[in-house]
């Protein structure tokens, strides 16, 4: 009986967090509009119109309401399935609205003027939501219920999940919801389909190609047969072809969209050594300073590439020499994507999400690394509050704008990094 009482309570406790979680991320998501959504919605209602053949084919602004499409194939799908949809459902409610007299006329006001920022939106929400899930069946496997249920809430109600996907609108939580599950299916050493969710995951976006070397040494170490390898790379090709086929119908698609991801996609919109990010360039120097500029006759951008290299090979290493253990794999990546945020050049203040779900899986398994979790997640909220500004706060925005809090910010994670390099370095878990 005691058993079954507390089961029930597990259930319940998990049914209330997600309750909350999705009222608290449906609630928001129409309180604020980012500029980046114009680009969204006018790429995906341009896909729509014009067709995906040769999408990418000009950059220039006479094109492009707002600006030329900077983002992976498989984001720009999702922006025209988005309004592909949009378009069904308008028509679905404007015919209900001419066939049944009693069919509310509101509704048709409201998807007209909001129905784009809802789906927009949704795929974020849905995906932030996901990976809460996925981060309490790994931890209720692996560990026990009761840590599943803290991992689930910690990522569910933490401000910095839901102000970037209800509030924002921004398709991190979908990027990394993808190189999650190809880092899960890794650790199940299910290496194709960690292939397949990694190679989406970069189609999404970029933002986690920094996890693929470990991804592949990893591999390496758990000493797969050749025709696992072979069956990975096939269906990575497979993926890559049936997302690029469409925008570029020709022999050479491969080679396209290499040279996409060179041209316009990884460069990025903004060449300066920060893009509002706190991190080591925040403190070089805040302002629109291009990172071709040298630094004691170096290039900081090449810098900025060394030193990520540089400290990203010792993560490496450490972990392929050392008896492979779950906390120690989840801090090497927290390593990684803190590592590239915070030495990385044209760093936005968005691009320290990937070491998020890591440090969340991290600070379950040890408990003494909450108070890390805690602090990053408050200087990552303040980081994304910069330039968005929402919800507004005179003294907080005054305090951002002088840039003293600022440095602060970016010193406090260069701390936290260095923390974790040591308690990396030094873990009882090798």
């Amino acid at each position: 009986m005691r058993t079954l009482i507390k089961i029930s309570r597990n259930y319940l406790i998990f049914w209330i967090i997600l309750i909350i979680g999705t009222i608290l991320r449906i609630s928001v998501m129409f309180n604020a509009y980012h500029g980046d959504l114009n680009n969204n919605i006018s790429w995906g209602k341009l896909a729509y119109e014009r067709g995906l053949n040769d999408f990418y084919g000009s950059s220039s602004a006479e094109d492009w309401p707002y600006s030329a499409p900077n983002q992976p194939p498989l984001t720009i799908l999702t922006f025209a399935m988005t309004r592909s949809l949009y378009v069904g459902i308008g028509n679905l409610f404007s015919n209900l609205n001419n066939t049944i007299g009693l069919f509310p006329s509101k509704l048709i006001w409201f998807w007209e003027e909001k129905g784009m920022i809802l789906l927009i939106k949704l795929p974020s929400i849905l995906a932030d939501l996901a990976i809460g899930l996925v981060i309490y069946g790994y931890l209720k496997r692996l560990s026990n219920k009761f840590n599943g249920l803290i991992g689930f809430a910690v990522w569910i109600l933490n401000p910095i999940s839901w102000y970037n996907s209800s509030i924002w609108g921004q398709t991190d939580s979908i990027v990394n919801l993808l190189g999650f599950l190809s880092i899960l299916f890794l650790l199940k050493k299910k290496l194709p389909l960690s292939a397949l969710f990694i190679t989406l995951s970069v189609l999404f976006k970029g933002s986690l190609m920094v996890f693929i070397p470990m991804i592949f040494f990893v591999a390496i170490k758990q000493r797969y047969p050749i025709s696992e390898w072979l069956k990975s790379g096939l269906i990575a090709f497979i993926a890559i072809f049936v997302t690029c086929i469409w925008f570029h119908p020709n022999w050479d698609v491969f080679l396209w969209i290499i040279n996409l991801y060179k041209t316009r996609i990884l460069p990025g919109e903004i060449g300066y050594l920060t893009a509002g990010a706190f991190n080591l360039w925040w403190l070089v120097n805040p302002g629109k300073i291009p990172d071709s500029q040298m630094l004691y006759g170096l290039n900081m951008r090449l810098i900025g590439m060394a030193i990520t290299l540089f400290s990203g090979a010792i993560v490496i290493i450490e972990m392929l020499r050392s008896k492979f253990q779950a906390k120690l794999f989840w801090l090497s990546l927290i390593l990684l994507s803190m590592s590239a945020f915070l030495f990385m050049t044209r760093m936005h203040g968005r691009y320290l999400y990937p070491a998020f779900i890591p440090l969340t899986i991290y600070s379950v398994l040890n408990k003494k690394s909450f108070i890390f979790l805690i602090i990053l997640s408050l200087t990552f909220f303040l980081n994304m509050y910069w330039g968005f500004w929402y919800p507004g706060n005179t003294l907080l925005e005054e305090a951002l704008k002088s840039g003293r809090l600022a440095g602060i910010l970016s010193l406090v994670n260069l701390v936290l990094y260095f923390l974790f390099f040591q308690k990396y370095l030094t873990s009882d878990d090798k």
